[in-house]
């Protein structure tokens, strides 16, 4: 079994020292993906949320507007695009995901939820290997040999 067929079925792992802890990354299993899409959808703006508060300094006849448009987006079954995932994929938010993500299989009870790892992406920039973070991050994902 070649090294990308090993990684992509989840056999081989990478490992990062960040800290002075050394962490063992894991391949992102492909069900991992439907978890970063519900996670990109779930961290868009709430459209009522955002109503409140543009309720809140804006003149009274425009709040029947407002709340008309925040109803119309928030009754839209909105699927998250390509481009959205793109985007956050690309965002430091997307990193931490993405290295999370590859951090479930050995350091799960420690990395409990994608914000957990923002922690190791910040001491990573901190200690200016923010790129090899990422680096180690995208080859341990499998990514590359998807083709992705």
């Amino acid at each position: 079994m070649s090294d990308g067929h090993a990684r992509t079925a989840g056999k081989l792992t990478r490992s990062i020292t960040v800290g002075g802890k050394t962490y063992r990354l894991a391949p992102v299993q492909q069900g991992m993906y439907a978890e970063l899409e519900a996670y990109v959808a779930e961290s868009r703006a709430n459209p009522m949320a955002l109503a409140v508060e543009a309720c809140k300094t804006a003149p009274a006849e425009q709040h029947d507007t407002i709340w008309r448009a925040a109803m119309r987006e928030a009754s839209r079954a909105r699927v998250v695009t390509a481009e959205e995932i793109g985007e956050f994929e690309a965002s430091v938010r997307g990193l931490a995901w993405k290295l999370w993500a590859c951090l479930q299989k050995h350091h799960a009870e420690e990395f409990p939820e994608p914000a957990d790892a923002l922690r190791l992406v910040e001491q990573a920039e901190a200690e200016k290997r923010l790129e090899e973070l990422a680096t180690e991050v995208h080859t341990a994902s499998g990514e590359e040999d998807l083709g992705n």
